[in-house]
């Protein structure tokens, strides 16, 4: 299963999150930050569309976002030395609740990036904190969740203590979605 489809997409998204993990809450949150997001969340919704696809692919196929990720300083391990001929066999390993989860949080911070984009003046000064904190609750939320793909046995998932059940992914990420909530809560009243 270590070479399968899911578990690669899977260490890669994974990495991707803990890269995200560094995203600052502190200071201005400028457009060209904003649109950085924006592209990442489009390459973990790509990663996560692989996953629930139901075909072998080849490495070729996800080169582009393996290039993405590299250039991002994500740690991709050696699977840019794959041939692009090699294949990932599809072995029904997609987790469709937890997938599912994962896009709509990626829907909720790329609409929160929609908003803050739209508001001007001193109104976006005003609320920009709010979002950056917001977002990161949503990064955090993402954090763990692709962490059910690690096997021990792929391309870059060497670490044993990482692995977890998808109910510790859930509960995980229920903390800082309770969190955003109340943050939610709070911006509305």
């Amino acid at each position: 299963m270590g070479n399968s489809k899911e578990t690669i997409c899977g260490e890669l998204l994974y990495e991707f999150m803990v890269h995200e993990k560094g995203f600052k809450i502190s200071g201005r949150w400028n457009n060209h930050e904003q649109k950085k997001l924006l592209n990442d969340f489009a390459v973990m919704r790509q990663l996560i569309q692989l996953i629930e696809l139901e075909i072998d692919v080849s490495f070729g196929e996800i080169k582009e976002i393996v290039l993405y990720l590299k250039n991002a300083d994500v740690y991709v391990g050696n699977v840019l030395q794959r041939k692009d001929s090699d294949m990932m066999k599809f072995c029904g390993k997609a987790n469709v609740k937890t997938d599912s989860k994962m896009l709509e949080l990626i829907e909720k911070g790329e609409r929160i990036i929609q908003e803050s984009q739209k508001t001007k003046g001193l109104k976006r000064l005003i609320s920009e904190k709010k979002r950056k904190e917001q977002m990161w609750l949503i990064l955090m939320g993402l954090h763990n969740l692709p962490r059910i793909y690690l096997d021990r046995e792929g391309e870059i998932d060497d670490l044993k203590k990482w692995l977890i059940s998808q109910e510790e992914a859930f509960a995980y990420s229920s903390s800082y979605l309770t969190a955003l909530k109340e943050s939610q809560i709070k911006k509305n009243l």
